[in-house]
């Protein structure tokens, strides 16, 4: 049953780390805040009803469709507020090159999906014009989305007391800083970041080659085809896991890199959710030097920032050599964290951001002073610490399974002819496209 009232209804359209930094971890956020919230899959069967019964609707990162434009037109005859949540430049038609790499040995696959991006940047743009305002992670997002005529407001990612939780016994767990092996580690959440990994391959090659006791460990989804020449042996991949058990991986590296690709206006829209990730095990980062990073490492107090091979290959050399400044470069890292990204700090400027957007767009704000409850951060981390928190960490419905048939009618019927034609002949041609030999190369 719908809840009777809420102050907020979080709805997204599927469930991925994006949804979870996005919805879940903005719904604790705002319950810690004493607010009603809840989040909703698009595909929900009584989302209707329960957009009726809600204050303000957040349509996080959906693109506009036949069920998005039944919620905002159904929200625009309730007269209530819908805000546009989005931490990626998908909503750029042109940003294609940049997101997807490599690109596919087969033409036509790549032409297909090309066209498939297009058509869902189109529709992320689309919601955005509809809308009455947006919220996203970064100034570079924001700056991009005021060329498209919107009033646009930043609320950065933050990890939940679910992670702080989990980091914590992960930091219990981290091994003996004398071990005699220092790990250098970079973990890749999806399967887009060779061109980012190349940024510091060269650097780290080097840093392994004069160092012995260094060892490189790749989490995730990256190219194995990376030229190592005589250090490859130290080098090791780790598959994928779920990001309940990211602390605890991310507790076993010395070092930790972000990498991306500065010249990229893809990766300059990107956080700093793996700053915050390492810092909550103590894990000193270098990062590649772009608007996010630049915002939340103060460069050589809490982290490093690197702009050419040359300062990759300077920043590791650096921690590499002197174990006392990484061990203190983590420590403040983790201090910094959870002093500027804890939940209950980002819960008062999410509430600042909503009650901005009530005065902007509507002439007030949403909520006064006086109804939002002040949050004890150390009786808070005491409770969590003895797990009665989990009141705050909620999971996402997932929408159930659904056979070949249901997903083609639902594409078919919110997406319309063009888009069902283009996404069947890409399942056909990739399909064939598994029966051929992949091609090999190594990316010096």
């Amino acid at each position: 049953m719908p809840p009777k009232f809420c102050d907020v209804a979080l709805i997204y359209g599927f469930v991925a780390n994006t949804t979870r930094y996005r919805c879940l971890h903005a719904q604790e956020q705002l319950q810690l805040a004493g607010l009603k919230v809840v989040t909703v899959p698009l595909r929900e069967e009584k989302l209707l009803e329960i957009v009726r019964e809600a204050a303000i609707v957040v349509l996080c990162r959906t693109p506009y469709d036949k069920q998005v434009k039944k919620v905002i037109d159904f929200v625009r005859l309730e007269s209530k507020p819908v805000v546009f949540d989005i931490d990626d430049l998908i909503f750029d038609e042109e940003i294609y090159p940049a997101v997807i790499q490599p690109p596919h040995s087969l033409g036509i696959l790549s032409a297909l999906e090309r066209f498939l991006f297009k058509d869902e940047a189109h529709r992320f743009a689309e919601c955005i014009r509809k809308v009455g305002s947006v919220v996203v992670s970064t100034d570079f997002l924001a700056q991009e989305v005021r060329k498209l005529g919107k009033p646009v407001w930043v609320h950065r990612n933050a990890f939940s007391m679910e992670m702080l939780r989990l980091s914590n016994q992960a930091l219990k767990q981290k091994p003996d800083p004398s071990r005699g092996r220092i790990v250098i580690g970079y973990a890749s959440g999806t399967p887009t970041h060779d061109r980012d990994f190349q940024v510091a391959q060269p650097a780290l090659k080097r840093i392994l080659e004069e160092h012995p006791e260094t060892e490189l460990r790749i989490v995730g989804y990256l190219s194995t085809h990376f030229n190592w020449g005589s250090v490859k042996s130290r080098v090791k991949y780790v598959p994928f896991v779920p990001w309940q058990e990211l602390p605890f991986l991310l507790a076993q590296f010395d070092i930790n890199i972000a990498p991306l690709d500065i010249n990229n206006r893809f990766c300059q829209a990107k956080s700093e959710v793996k700053y915050i990730e390492a810092g909550l095990v103590a894990v000193p980062t270098v990062a590649s030097r772009i608007g996010a990073f630049e915002y939340a490492t103060h460069n050589g107090k809490t982290g490093l920032l690197a702009e050419t091979g040359e300062d990759w290959y300077r920043c590791l050399k650096m921690l590499v050599a002197d174990s006392k400044f990484r061990r203190e470069l983590g420590e403040r890292a983790r201090e910094d964290v959870l002093t500027r990204y804890h939940p209950s700090v980002r819960a008062k400027e999410l509430i600042n951001t909503l009650n901005e957007i009530g005065k902007t767009i509507y002439g007030r704000p949403f909520w006064s002073e006086q109804e939002i409850p002040h949050v004890d951060l150390q009786t808070l981390n005491q409770c969590y610490s003895k797990q009665e928190g989990r009141v705050y960490t909620f999971e996402l419905s997932p929408h159930p399974k659904r056979s070949l048939v249901a997903k083609a009618w639902a594409i078919l019927r919110d997406k319309g002819l063009r888009t069902f034609l283009l996404f069947a002949l890409f399942f056909v041609v990739r399909r064939i496209s598994r029966f051929r030999k992949p091609e090999r190369h190594d990316v010096c």
